[in-house]
């Protein structure tokens, strides 16, 4: 903040910064955080984020694999032993449904986003 204002926002969900596993990791380790051993963030674009269910770097602190993801992969939330409870707020505020197809991403056509906008209501 600078002034007391924000010094950005986003007007539209175009990327995410999914976590990707820096090393071969076998099921049952608990992932960590930003800067930590296990995972790193790569930016993706929002609707590969969304078809591959990307686990978010904000949202690896502490999950458990349920599977193991080689060195390089993307960690899915299917991969996780996910809280419910985590994973129902963060579809919530994300507008999404279990699959994570309801959300308008960037360059949808308006009739995508009509639609999304009525599954809402």
């Amino acid at each position: 903040m600078t002034r007391g204002e924000a010094t950005g926002a986003t007007r539209a969900f175009r990327g995410d910064v999914v976590s990707v596993a820096k090393r071969d990791l076998a099921a049952g380790e608990v992932l960590d955080a930003e800067g930590g051993y296990t995972v790193y963030g790569k930016l993706a674009p929002a609707r590969k984020s969304l078809s591959l269910r990307a686990l978010p770097i904000g949202a690896a602190s502490g999950a458990r694999l349920r599977r193991p993801v080689a060195a390089g992969g993307i960690v899915c939330w299917d991969d996780c032993a996910i809280d419910a409870e985590m994973e129902a707020t963060f579809r919530q505020e994300f507008g999404l449904d279990r699959g994570g197809n309801t959300l308008a991403v960037h360059g949808d056509s308006p009739a995508a986003v009509t639609e999304v906008e009525r599954a809402k209501a």
